[in-house]
């Protein structure tokens, strides 16, 4: 289900997480976010194709293939989607649901892929390499054969930013471009195997898995970007581009053009934010790898990275409160979902940089920098607001909780209670 926000976005692509009702309690967040990047983009307004198996008690003793196949087949009917992507579950891996053998006899049948998307997101060596394709058969019929006519060279860009200013900033340069990108069409997927070349301007697992399939299918090569986030990366990866393209000087004027049209205004925040503590909250390392750059382009101040790396990936909400009240930043930046709201708890101001925020290129960087500015604005209303103390802790386990303890012959982490 990790990747249901992305995939939902795909313009005629539905998705189908096996589960219990509780698991998909996120749908509403994610069609609120599918529909706010409709509007963002003038695109007419509609729902996304999230539909819910519900599994319950008997489906996990009995089995719920047949649920699950059933679901399927009304799904295809009623919204008649270019591809059906099958969220696992861990419900669906307690009742050893075959995802792959019931979603073949629906392929075959409708001729529409129905993909599997198994919980193996987190095994780095199968979805970072792309090698263990006997599982996902049917993904590959999303292509078009290898050999297809093309008309002329192009190339294929990979970006799950969810913003638009990478697609503006290389639609200048006059290069044919196929995006693979949330609001895009699935048909862009299909052309991916006639491509010269793909670039991967995200690289999360999504994001690679795509890219070693066409390598290893259709023999398309790919390259890896560091990603369109502060002025150092995203002259980085406009400089890769040009090279790869042998268009060195169309990309370095680029650059030029939107250094002169942006580097005022970066001066101008940076004199104003020099200096200010901001504490990162971040959910994995692909975030961090977004965030950090933003910061340092910025020239905001913030604590030891190395440090803060292993702690805030992990820790609990109670732990938060403790280094938060020993940094004592100016400002909290989360990407976390479950730290969307810690302002209240800590008494900091804080910002959620959600899927829907846009802080992508140049213009992403300015406008982080100016939302920083807006939310520290009003320091008072955060100071009036600590005299009176929120979150539910025993003041034990804010202060005074250990990292770790003795018993016995171990040393154990103490479990997160109230």
């Amino acid at each position: 289900m990790f990747h249901s926000p992305i995939l939902s976005t795909i313009s005629g692509v539905g998705i189908i997480i096996h589960s219990a009702s509780g698991c998909a309690a996120s749908f509403a967040d994610i069609d609120r976010s599918f529909r706010f990047g409709l509007k963002r983009r003038g695109k007419p307004l509609k729902k996304a194709i999230l539909v819910n198996t519900r599994l319950n008690e008997m489906d996990h003793v009995y089995g719920a293939e047949q649920k699950l196949y059933t679901t399927i087949v009304d799904t295809i009917k009623q919204h008649s989607p270019k591809a059906l992507f099958v969220a696992a579950s861990c419900g669906s891996g307690i009742n050893g649901c075959d995802i792959q053998q019931v979603a073949w006899p629906a392929t075959q049948k409708f001729n529409i892929p129905v993909i599997p998307m198994v919980c193996e997101v987190f095994v780095t060596k199968k979805w970072g390499s792309g090698l263990d394709f006997k599982k996902y058969g049917n993904f590959q019929k999303i292509f078009h054969p290898a050999g297809s006519v093309k008309n002329t060279p192009f190339f294929n860009v990979i970006d799950f930013s969810g913003s638009e200013t990478v697609k503006k900033i290389l639609n200048e340069t006059g290069f044919n471009w196929n995006f693979i990108a949330q609001y895009e069409p699935i048909d862009n997927w299909s052309a991916m195997g006639n491509a010269d070349l793909t670039f991967c301007v995200s690289t999360d697992h999504l994001s690679l898995f795509i890219a070693e399939h066409v390598a290893l299918n259709h023999g398309v090569p790919y390259v890896k970007l560091p990603g369109f986030y502060g002025f150092t990366q995203s002259d980085q990866c406009l400089n890769a581009f040009g090279q790869r393209l042998s268009a060195e000087d169309t990309f370095a004027n680029l650059i030029k053009k939107y250094h002169a049209e942006y580097n005022n205004t970066l001066t101008k925040l940076q004199r104003q934010l020099r200096q200010l503590e901001v504490l990162p909250i971040l959910s994995n390392r692909n975030d961090w790898n977004k965030l950090i750059p933003l910061l340092s382009t910025l020239g905001v101040a913030r604590p030891d990275i190395d440090a803060l790396k292993l702690t805030l990936r992990r820790m609990s909400h109670f732990n938060l409160v403790k280094p938060a009240n020993t940094l004592k930043p100016a400002l909290i930046i989360s990407r976390h979902h479950s730290y969307a709201a810690q302002n209240a708890m800590t008494h900091c101001p804080s910002i959620w940089l959600g899927d829907d925020c846009d802080i992508a290129g140049y213009p992403g960087t300015i406008r982080l920098g100016e939302t920083i500015l807006e939310k520290i604005s009003n320091p008072y209303f955060f100071k009036r607001m600590a005299r009176y103390p929120v979150h539910p802790y025993k003041k034990e386990r804010t202060d005074d909780y250990p990292e770790k303890y003795e018993h016995g012959n171990k040393t154990v982490k103490p479990a997160g209670v109230f």
